[in-house]
C-alpha cells in the first residue's frame, strides 16, 4: 500500500484491485477466483487495517476486479483510441492497469469523474514513476470528455 495518510477504504481498494491487476497482467494469465481468494488471504494477514475498513476495502476492490475482468479487452480498445502514439504494451503495467480502472469507473459506475481521475493521478504517482499523473490524468480526461459529449 502506498504510503499517505490515513486511506479511505475506497481509496485502499483501488489501490488493491491495481495490484491485483498488475500481478494478472504480468503473469499474462486470465483472471481466476482462486487467485483472488488467495489474494485476499495473503493481503488480510500483512496489512494492520481495521476489519471493517478491510472489508470495505475489499468489498470494492473485488467490485472493480470482477466488473473489469470481463471487460479488459472492451477497456483496452477505449484506451487505445485515447493514448495514440502509446500502444498498451509499451506502457509501463502500473499505468495501464490504472487506466484500465479509470476507464472502467468513468464507463460503468456512478462515481464522479473528478473523483475518479483525482484517485488514478494519486495512486499513479504513488505507484508508478514521475510521469504517471500526467499520463493517466490525460488519457482519462479525454475519456471522460468524450463521454460528456
Amino acid at each position: 500500500m502506498a504510503k499517505s495518510k490515513k486511506l479511505t477504504p475506497r481509496r485502499m481498494g483501488r489501490e488493491w484491485a491495481l495490484q491485483f491487476l498488475y500481478q494478472i497482467d504480468l503473469r499474462q494469465t486470465d483472471f481466476d477466483e482462486s487467485d483472488l481468494k488467495l489474494f485476499w488471504t495473503q493481503l488480510k494477514t500483512s496489512q494492520n487495517v481495521k476489519e471493517r475498513d478491510f472489508n470495505k476495502a475489499s468489498d470494492f476492490a473485488s467490485e472493480l476486479i470482477l466488473g473489469l475482468s470481463p471487460l479488459i479487452a472492451d477497456m483496452d480498445a477505449l484506451l487505445t483510441r485515447y493514448s495514440s502514439n502509446w500502444p498498451l504494451d509499451r506502457m509501463p503495467a502500473v499505468d495501464r492497469n490504472l487506466l484500465r480502472i479509470g476507464a472502467y469507473e468513468l464507463t460503468q459506475l456512478d462515481t464522479p469523474a473528478e473523483i475518479i481521475i483525482n484517485e488514478a493521478i494519486e495512486i499513479g504517482k504513488a505507484f508508478g514513476d514521475k510521469d504517471s499523473g500526467k499520463f493517466i490524468n490525460a488519457i482519462l480526461d479525454q475519456i471522460h470528455k468524450s463521454k460528456s459529449e
